[in-house]
């Protein structure tokens, strides 16, 4: 992951959580931006997966000579399927701990 998301999501993280004045931060506070930042961490990293999927499959298409076999065809359709399917399985986990932390109206929202 670059610096930049890094800096991104700490950025993020800051504007969710509440300091006193004194600078402190309650427990709870802290529990849930630390989920939040999971969440966003999680989702950099399935944007990530996505890409290169994506990029893999760009280069097969450009670099294919030749008609391809239906079975080679099918075989890449079910790997890109697969990739789809996980990141799904991801997404849907990131919003049941943001249910969890949040409450289940943020998870359905």
């Amino acid at each position: 992951m670059e610096k930049k998301q890094l800096v991104e999501a700490r950025e993020l993280l800051e504007g969710v959580m509440d300091f006193d004045s004194k600078g402190r931060v309650d427990l709870e506070d802290l529990l849930r931006s630390g989920v939040i930042l999971a969440a966003i961490l999680t989702e950099l990293a399935a944007a990530d997966l996505l890409s290169a999927e994506a990029a893999k499959v760009r280069a097969f298409v450009e670099n294919y000579t030749g008609t391809p076999t239906t079975e080679q065809v099918l075989e890449a359709n079910r790997t890109v399927a697969s990739v789809a399917q996980s990141i799904c399985c991801i997404k849907q986990s990131v919003v049941a701990e943001l249910g969890l932390a949040f409450g289940d109206d943020a998870a359905n929202s």
